[in-house]
């Protein structure tokens, strides 16, 4: 009996230790989790910034006099773009490294992470060497002129999702021009237009986006500034900025 009774004993506490246990790790999670939850409510309050590097893998893009090639140039703008955007909005990459990647599977990460804008970079390119300017393109739907001064299509009418992107072409214009804006703040080849037409990478999006060609990378002394990492991220800088008055504008 009584060496029954220690047992009993020694049972309990083994039990109230165990339960014990239980609760302080039961609040350690809620702490953890809490924690965790509010930093995941912190980072999907941010806007999220689709940052599409143009070309990549055997798809090099243009090519300048010294070998200098867009498919770099675009990776390494969108990077520092990313770094600009940093703690301001979630930056989703459509490429990190040098991979390619078609229109479609582009567009498609795009409308799977629900971006709020997508910016496509490139850089323009010509046979003619002299040629130079850069450009920000909205899209031209596929069935006809959407332009700004039109209102946006019915929302709750169905598209095929190559004509997606024609309920956001006045909002796609909207950032050209916030783009438009801020780039022309810094040197370069003359001032930014902003231009309408057919772009097949933009067609099949949900969201406004916008393609920007940053300089020709054929013009010899643009293909230097190009390789230039400080006036890559004047560039970043000030792109950030044109994103981050869009988004604050349209909220």
């Amino acid at each position: 009996m009584q060496k029954d009774s220690k047992v009993n004993k020694s049972c309990c506490f083994q039990r109230h230790a165990v339960l014990t246990g239980i609760v302080c790790l039961l609040v350690f999670a809620a702490i953890v989790g809490g924690n965790f939850s509010a930093a995941q409510a912190r980072s999907v309050d941010m806007p999220v910034v689709v940052v599409d590097p143009g070309h990549g893998g055997n798809d090099k893009g243009g090519q300048g006099p010294g070998g200098e090639l867009e498919k770099q140039v675009c990776l390494e703008l969108a990077k520092k773009l990313e770094a600009a955007l940093d703690g301001r909005a979630q930056v989703i990459m459509t490429r990190t490294d040098d991979y390619g990647m078609s229109v479609d599977q582009r567009a498609s990460l795009a409308n799977r992470h629900q971006g709020d804008i997508l910016i496509s970079l490139h850089t323009g390119a010509s046979n003619n060497s002299a040629a130079n300017g850069h450009s920000i393109y909205y899209d031209l739907p596929p069935g006809g002129d959407q332009g700004p001064a039109v209102a946006d299509h019915d929302s709750a009418i169905p598209r095929k999702w190559d004509r997606i992107q024609h309920g956001h072409v006045r909002a796609s214009s909207l950032l050209a021009e916030s783009l438009r804006v801020q780039i022309n703040q810094i040197e370069m080849p003359g001032d930014a237009d902003v231009m309408q037409a057919p772009m097949a990478l933009l067609h099949g999006l949900d969201m406004p986006a916008v393609i920007y060609e940053t300089g020709y990378i054929t013009h010899p002394a643009m293909a230097k500034a190009l390789e230039n990492q400080s006036y890559l991220e004047a560039l970043a800088r000030v792109l950030a900025e044109g994103i981050m008055k869009y988004l604050r504008d349209s909220s």
